[in-house]
């Protein structure tokens, strides 16, 4: 399947208006999905989306307390950081 870039945005904003525009999809957090924008059915024959990691990286000229409070509740959470191998 060939895909290509139509669009390029420094911000989530400027992806979703793309995406209600119709110019094409996008890969979201289920958390910003809102009643315009449709999570598209296994069915359409899209590859899986593979693993991805995260970085947490503070600016290291910002206060360091609202970084670290962060990290604590993404730590103390109970969700895993890494998914379990599937069988």
């Amino acid at each position: 399947m060939r895909s290509r870039i139509t669009c390029v945005a420094r911000g989530v904003n400027g992806i979703l208006t793309a995406v209600r525009a119709g110019l094409g999809i996008a890969v979201f957090a289920r958390s910003l999905l809102s009643s315009d924008i449709v999570e598209l059915p296994a069915s359409t024959g899209l590859p899986a989306l593979p693993a991805l990691d995260l970085v947490l990286l503070p600016n290291p000229r910002a206060p360091e307390q609202p970084a670290a409070a962060l990290t604590s509740a993404i730590l103390s959470s109970g969700v895993p950081l890494k998914p379990e191998p599937s069988s």
